[in-house]
């Protein structure tokens, strides 16, 4: 997939909305939590709909990279 809106970053498996330092998933995490549409996400985060909806397709594209990420840093958090 090609997006314009997101990039990964050096050494990260994350995508990055462009310009901005925020993880695709914390903004459609957000969304889906709170229960928003696209465009109030957008608001909320001050980034295009355009991005949030990239995000999003990102998102579902890769939801069980990012389920099995999460659960590997909520392991290593409680090794600590």
């Amino acid at each position: 997939m090609t997006f314009e809106h997101l990039a990964q970053r050096p050494g990260s498996w994350e995508m990055f909305i462009k310009g901005t330092r925020k993880r695709a998933w914390t903004v459609v995490h957000h969304l889906e939590m709170a229960g928003l549409t696209i465009e109030e996400a957008a608001d909320d985060h001050y980034v295009s709909v355009a991005a949030v909806r990239e995000a999003v397709e990102w998102c579902r594209a890769n939801r069980e990279l990012i389920l099995r990420k999460e659960r590997e840093a909520i392991k290593r958090a409680a090794t600590r």
